[in-house]
């Protein structure tokens, strides 16, 4: 065999060692990341568990209206389900707003982004939907149809309502939907246009004729838009409700908040009762004031039952991790240091 012929054959062995070597490399570390991955996905680690400082908080009782204000169909079930379920056993009433409809799903709004656009009819239909898929799953719970009110507003819009869009004069047109009102079959003022002052007027008006003890909505630390805006509009409802209305909301009604996206939180995405919900570690606002409620099986039971309601969600992956992340043995809630 000629010598250069020897040599290039010698040369391509080693090549070959050193790619098989790091194919080798490769896959090994592809299968600890994958390793690791599951184990933050669906493992809680041992010894987790709520810090001291954690309160037990007990369901409210017969003397005691409740109103969750939420920002989309299945934030108001994975926050406060077993709550709410329990206070409805204990004589409690309960009302709920979901301030969109939820018409622009996670898949719908990456695949919208890159210009694949899908019709209005679309996300009009998506809007229909996910409410009864709501309304199903609070049926589990207790909550009667006609104590559930949807106001509509565009979802992953309401930062504009909030910051640009807020007055009369500057109405907002969904991307979605094409439209500047609710175009929705289940709306709660089908003519309200998509600006600031309606929805804080919508809010405002259910709680006047609520007149909540306990108002649950969720926290302006919570790292989706949406959820950031309800606050701020919850917030200026409650306000104005006590300043024209006369009820006095300062002083008569007790305020929670729950978190829905924050990081390191609320994640294995696994439903097991033997797992809790902890506060995150790095939550910026650290003079809040943090409560468990402790859910019973029964309780648990109901909310894994109920969050199967939200099909719609279920059908991505990682929604479906984030849905059932949240059922686990106890539900968190916290308070502002001002309360």
């Amino acid at each position: 065999m000629p010598a250069n012929v020897r040599k290039f054959l010698a040369q391509t062995s080693v090549f070959l060692r050193i790619g098989t070597a790091l194919l080798g490399a490769g896959a090994l570390t592809f299968v600890a990341f994958t390793i690791i991955f599951a184990s933050v996905l669906f493992f809680q680690p041992r010894g987790m568990s709520l810090p001291a400082t954690v309160q037990p908080i007990a369901p409210a009782g017969p003397q005691d209206t409740i109103l969750v204000v939420a920002a989309h169909p299945d934030d108001e079930f994975l926050g406060v389900a077993g709550y709410v379920a329990a206070s409805i056993k204990n004589g409690a009433q309960a009302y709920v707003i979901v301030v969109t409809n939820g018409e622009a799903s996670l898949i719908a709004d990456a695949i919208t982004k890159r210009s694949l656009l899908f019709p209005p009819s679309f996300f009009v239909k998506e809007g229909n939907r996910r409410p009864m898929e709501s309304l199903a799953a609070l049926s589990w719970i207790g909550v009667p149809k006609d104590q559930v009110y949807f106001l509509g507003y565009p979802t992953r819009e309401l930062k504009n309502l909030l910051l640009r869009n807020w007055s009369a004069s500057t109405p907002f047109r969904s991307p979605y939907t094409k439209q500047s009102a609710p175009p929705f079959d289940m709306v709660f003022d089908p003519d309200a246009r998509y600006t600031g002052e309606n929805a804080v007027a919508d809010i405002r008006e259910l709680i006047e004729r609520i007149r909540p003890t306990i108002l649950l909505t969720q926290g302006k630390e919570d790292e989706n838009d949406d959820h950031r805006a309800v606050y701020y509009f919850t917030q200026k409802a409650m306000a104005d409700a006590g300043r024209e209305s006369g009820f006095p909301s300062a002083t008569s009604t007790r305020e929670y908040f729950f978190l829905i996206h924050f990081r390191q939180y609320s994640f294995p995405g696994v439903a097991r009762f033997s797992y809790e919900l902890v506060p995150p570690v790095d939550f910026e606002k650290n003079n809040a004031q943090w409560y468990s409620f402790s859910l019973t099986r029964e309780l648990f039971d109901l909310k894994k039952q109920g969050v199967a309601e939200y099909k719609s969600q279920l059908v991505n992956p990682y929604l479906k991790l984030l849905l059932n992340s949240f059922v686990k043995r106890n539900e968190l809630l916290y308070t502002e240091e001002s309360q």
